[in-house]
């Protein structure tokens, strides 16, 4: 367990709104590999659809616990007490301000990555605003699986011809959505 305080510094003029549990991918880079650069180039030349079997072998390098930090810069709206709609938070950059990724992940002992990420759909998920426990889920809500969710973006930005933003994803992490919804907190209180 950890304890990050965020400062206002770090939301960079964004007001805090709260956090959300999530499950994180980091990408394989195929800068110094060439069997990556190959599986990504297959990939991204949108010959057919991309399954969780593909993206699992030739795209995922690890999964970790992630946190993201929901900021707003719809500052007035926020501090009135105004709920945001769907169009405000998409205007206003998904509401994120920040994200803190943990730097390992433990499941069970010796698990290979598949083993792992096999694991992400049944495990628990839980959060806590100083120390009581907000919310309970786990990763089936992600698109039923954090995988298929990532499966979900590359097909779609394949989809959309943007091979290119695809590949600018190599080497980097990428988060699949919340496991237990945005739970509000204030500055100085404990998000867990």
């Amino acid at each position: 367990e950890s304890v990050l305080q965020v400062t206002a510094a770090q939301l960079k003029g964004s007001v805090l709104r709260g956090g959300e549990a999530e499950w994180c991918f980091l990408l394989k880079n195929y800068c110094n590999d060439d069997d990556a650069k190959i599986s990504w180039e297959k990939i991204c030349s949108g010959e057919s659809e991309v399954t969780e079997d593909v993206i699992l072998r030739d795209i995922v390098a690890d999964v970790f616990p992630a946190v993201e930090i929901c900021g707003s810069r719809m500052t007035g709206f926020v501090e009135a007490g105004v709920e945001l709609t769907t169009g405000m938070k998409i205007a206003d950059g998904a509401g994120n301000g920040l994200v803190v990724i943990a730097d390992t992940y433990q499941i069970g002992d010796n698990l290979d990555l598949n083993e792992k990420i096999s694991k992400l759909a049944e495990l628990t998920v839980t959060s806590k605003v100083e120390g009581s426990l907000r919310t309970v889920g786990s990763g089936a809500e992600v698109y039923s699986h954090p995988l298929k969710s990532l499966t979900w973006l590359v097909n779609h930005l394949l989809k959309c011809g943007e091979s290119d933003t695809l590949l600018m994803l190599a080497g980097k992490h990428v988060m699949t959505g919340t496991c237990t919804g945005l739970d509000g907190f204030k500055e100085g209180e404990i998000f867990e």
